[in-house]
């Protein structure tokens, strides 16, 4: 009985001895089945993107559109609806601006606003060109703008859209490149519409040296619907821009040419000019508003109290306008003592300190 237990331990013992052996194989064996697991997962197609959108938590057709955006693949599109396709073929087109992409899209109002989006934003003409008349007009009408094209206006079909084009473009061009030619190119006829456009114009109000004297001239005329002659109204705001009185005279109007040439420029603020001005007329131009009335009189007090170099007309006008309208006079006189009616005390140490640097500019130092 003792025998047969030792024997039994010592088959045990063997049996863990032989079994330490083959563990290595056992080893190689299991990293062979997990490796040829992985491969399997790796190696085996469980299908292509497109086709796991079926299933998708974030549904079909939102899963295709995200894909198709975010690889740039337009193609992915074409798994949609007609509707669903243009929609994400317009997204792609324009997150690309390639124009190509637009040329996909089945619906006709989609396939427009595509070709515009990607015309206007990359200034590209010729994209404008197979639009309908109305579209293409405003297309070509918004780069020729954006691009100070006025050779580009000769192409936008609707009549008004090319007169307020050629005139918008030109006044920019006079500005930018102090060119009076642009200026006579234009009518003389008194049209409104076309001065509101030059007038709405930004660009040349961030001028520097476009002064606050001629900013409430040009507010005026914009308050007043005063029916200014595109021509004119170049030639005035070019004139105040390049400090060039001898434009003032190739203004028509005799009103305009004498509130062009009284500027806060001391070198052109003459008795003549001043005298010239009818301000009877400027105001009952205000009067006749229903709107912006009080804006209106406000401008012309502005332009009168610095004309004629009154600053206790500067008193009425709103907080604002009052510092700037002394601080114009005070320019226009040299004289730093009027800068003492701003309250303002930041405002009034600026109005002394241009005066100031201006003397210092004068005399040299």
């Amino acid at each position: 009985m003792l025998e047969g237990k030792k024997e039994h331990k010592a088959r045990s013992a063997s049996m863990s001895e032989e079994e330490k052996k083959q563990l290595p194989i056992y080893f190689a064996i299991t990293v062979i089945i997990i490796l040829l697991a992985v491969f399997s997962i790796v190696l085996v197609p469980r299908g292509t993107q497109l086709q796991r959108c079926e299933g998708s938590i974030l549904g079909r057709d939102a899963c295709i559109n995200n894909l198709a955006y975010s690889s740039g693949n337009a193609s992915i599109c074409g798994a949609l609806s007609q509707s669903g396709a243009d929609s994400c073929y317009y997204n792609i087109a324009i997150n690309r601006t390639n124009a190509t992409d637009c040329s996909r899209i089945q619906g006709g109002v989609v396939k427009s606003q595509c070709f515009y989006a990607i015309a206007t934003g990359t200034e590209q003409a010729q994209l404008c060109q197979g639009l309908n008349q109305s579209e293409r007009s405003m297309c070509l009408y918004t780069i020729a703008l954006a691009t100070s094209n006025t050779h580009a206006c000769a192409g936008v079909p609707n009549a008004t859209q090319q007169s307020i084009c050629l005139a918008t473009t030109g006044f920019d061009n006079a500005l930018s490149r102090s060119s009076p030619a642009y200026c006579a190119n234009m009518t003389s006829s008194t049209d409104y519409n076309l001065t509101l456009a030059m007038y709405q114009n930004e660009n040349y109000r961030s001028n520097d040296s476009f002064n606050a004297y001629v900013s409430e001239l040009v507010s005026y005329l914009g308050f007043s619907n005063s029916s200014v002659a595109p021509k004119d109204f170049c030639y005035m705001v070019l004139s105040a821009k390049t400090d060039n009185a001898s434009l003032c005279a190739r203004i028509s109007d005799a009103n305009i040419s004498a509130l062009c040439t009284a500027t806060d420029n001391a070198s052109r603020m003459n008795a003549t000019a001043r005298s010239a001005i009818n301000y009877t007329a400027l105001y009952l131009q205000c009067y006749n508003q229903t709107q912006s009335q009080q804006e209106c009189n406000d401008s012309i007090t502005y332009i009168k109290a610095v004309a004629t170099k009154n600053a206790s007309l500067c008193k009425g006008l709103i907080t604002n306008e009052s510092y700037q309208c002394y601080s114009s006079i005070a320019q226009v006189t040299n004289d730093s003592r009027i800068c003492n009616y701003i309250k303002n005390s930041m405002e009034k140490l600026g109005c002394q300190l241009d005066i100031a640097n201006a003397n210092n500019l004068s005399q040299g130092n």
